[in-house]
């Protein structure tokens, strides 16, 4: 079985994956990131990988301990913080972090990102960029547990066509 076939395989044992989080191909390591038996602390190490399509595909996992999360939320890389923002458990700390990127695209995606608290998404919804502004606000209408006094905000400030 090659290596890439062999990290894929979801009946791989933790400790192989392990080994194959070290390979030298990044494609491998790429699939031992996407693998749903890859133990944490191999995924951990994955997140500081120098290849950015493998911590972009870490940067999915839906159960990456927050401080990978809160490091990756730091690459240089816009696509890697671009998968933090949409992970569903990326701290409400790290959105925050993330609402002031300076890259748009991952301030939009904490704007469409369900956790985003309604004080981050009425910042959002001030932002720059139309895109931007728009999903924080779409955010805001759509999702009923965002308290009214936060479009009321938006309406006198900035939106007097928001009603």
């Amino acid at each position: 079985m090659s290596d890439i076939r062999l990290a894929r395989d979801a009946d791989t044992s933790p400790h192989v994956l392990e080994q194959l989080a070290a390979h030298s191909r990044p494609s491998v390591r790429k699939a031992v990131a996407s693998n749903p038996s890859t133990p944490i602390a191999a995924l951990t190490i994955l997140s500081t990988d120098t290849d950015q399509a493998v911590r972009v595909s870490v940067a999915r996992i839906r159960n990456l301990p927050p401080a990978a999360l809160k490091a990756l939320a730091g690459d240089d890389s816009w696509q890697v913080r671009v998968r933090v923002a949409r992970n569903p458990s990326t701290p409400v700390a790290v959105l925050e972090t993330l609402s002031a990127d300076e890259y748009w695209y991952v301030r939009m995606a904490v704007a469409k990102q369900p956790n985003t608290p309604s004080q981050v998404l009425a910042k959002l919804a001030d932002d720059p960029y139309r895109d931007v502004r728009i999903a924080a606000l779409t955010a805001l209408t759509q999702h009923t547990r965002r308290p009214i006094g936060s479009l009321q905000l938006l309406r006198e400030r900035r939106w007097p066509w928001f009603s």
